[in-house]
């Protein structure tokens, strides 16, 4: 072969395992150009119920915000000297420290929307439909409680809607920069926003057979929508609506069902 040629072709696969390695988001947060600084909080908290976003929101806050040393541990190692931390329990709390200035970010999305997603991961095919729609909304309920109470007693909170920022991570970016005070490296903002859109994450957690698996730092999990054994059964919509009438109210004052009864 041609050296002229062969140098081209080595060339172009090292820029490919070049820009494969950049996008990947286990070791991505190592290519920032700088740790960012909370100006106002020691930690911040990403608490919500599953399927509302956390894991995204977890990993963005974590780019910009972890010190070094705490960027190849594991998602689901819950350490009190981590500035970003994320956790479904409220028990967590319990494991951190008692830091000062505390920002918790509590995802919220459409319980309709949460509660679907949620009964295609179900371990237990054989679930409960009424029991499964109650503790979906009930915990989805929870962290907009806890949220509140937050407010009212002068804490930190940020409530982020999953909608928002699912497929805008532009938008997101935005809004930590108002909320959080910082100004993003171009940069940054280019490689979180490549780096963490679905088609590159798609990439990395195509090997895993059902969502039970997961990238062990970033923790994006496989799939979650598989064979049809994972579909919800239409009567799943006239549960969620039953039990909603009662927690509407609680969900419309952050927009959700407007003009819905």
């Amino acid at each position: 072969m041609n050296m002229k040629v062969l140098f081209i072709l080595q060339l172009i696969l090292s820029t490919f395992i070049m820009s494969n390695e950049v996008l990947n988001p286990e070791t991505i947060c190592l290519q920032r150009t700088k740790q960012y600084r909370l100006k106002d909080h020691d930690q911040v908290v990403v608490i919500s119920a599953p399927r509302t976003g956390s894991m995204i929101t977890y990993n963005v806050f974590r780019f910009l915000f972890e010190s070094t040393a705490q960027l190849s541990r594991a998602h689901n190692v819950l350490l009190s000297d981590s500035i970003v931390v994320r956790t479904h329990l409220f028990s967590d709390l319990d494991l951190l420290k008692k830091k000062q200035n505390i920002l918790y970010i509590i995802p919220i999305r459409n319980p309709v929307d949460a509660t679907i997603s949620r009964y295609r991961i179900r371990l237990n095919k054989k679930t409960n439909l009424n029991s499964f729609v109650k503790g979906a909304i009930d915990q989805q309920c929870n962290y907009l409680n806890f949220y509140e109470e937050r407010i009212r007693n002068g804490d930190n909170a940020l409530l982020v809607r999953f909608e928002e920022f699912n497929n805008n991570l532009e938008g997101f970016l935005d809004f930590i920069e108002d909320h959080l005070f910082i100004t993003i490296d171009p940069n940054d903002r280019e490689l979180i926003i490549t780096c963490f859109k679905k088609s590159n994450i798609n990439k990395y957690i195509s090997q895993f057979p059902d969502f039970s698996e997961s990238l062990s730092i970033s923790g994006f999990h496989g799939s979650h929508i598989q064979k049809d054994s994972y579909s919800p059964p239409n009567k799943i919509y006239s549960v969620i609506n039953a039990y909603l009438r009662k927690v509407k109210p609680l969900f419309r004052k952050y927009g959700y069902f407007p003009s819905s009864p």
